[in-house]
């Protein structure tokens, strides 16, 4: 979700300011991450950190580029953000449940990974994408099908 201000930073001349106060931060995650491990955090802790310092740059660009470009915060909070939890929340049900109901295992590892691909591609195509898109993908899809059966009836 970064790139899209990445570039918007790029095109008003504002990389520097993005990257430092962007670049800043992210070096939270390693100040963060040492003193939650050395307080005795399990090492999952780091992940956790990542993803809130993550969520901190996200925030503090959005709020930085309204500096330089005008646009509505609210409306990119709901048309993107909102949208992607919405598909992470209804992508990780199935896959949550095969994890507790199943034991350690390949077959859940199967199982799982495989509920993994299918739910979050699922959940993006009937709630993360607008119907023009779904419908390039599947035009996408048909043409990409459509030019391997040519090449490999020849």
């Amino acid at each position: 979700m970064r790139s899209p201000f990445v570039t918007s930073f790029h095109a008003v001349s504002q990389v520097k300011v993005a990257n430092l106060v962007g670049g800043s931060l992210f070096y939270l995650i390693i100040i963060l991450s040492y003193f939650c491990l050395k307080a005795g955090a399990p090492p999952e802790s780091v992940f956790i950190v990542t993803i809130g310092v993550s969520l901190l740059v996200q925030i503090v660009e959005i709020l930085l580029l309204k500096k330089f470009i005008p646009y509505s915060a609210k409306a990119y909070a709901k048309q993107v953000v909102w949208l992607c939890l919405l598909v992470m929340g209804i992508s990780s049900v199935i896959p949550f449940l095969l994890t507790e109901l199943l034991e350690p295992g390949f077959v859940r590892f199967l199982a799982v990974g495989t509920a993994c691909v299918i739910t979050v591609s699922s959940a993006v195509y009937y709630v993360g994408i607008d119907n023009e898109t779904r419908e390039f993908v599947v035009r996408k899809i048909k043409a990409t099908i459509l030019t391997r059966g040519k090449n490999g009836a020849a």
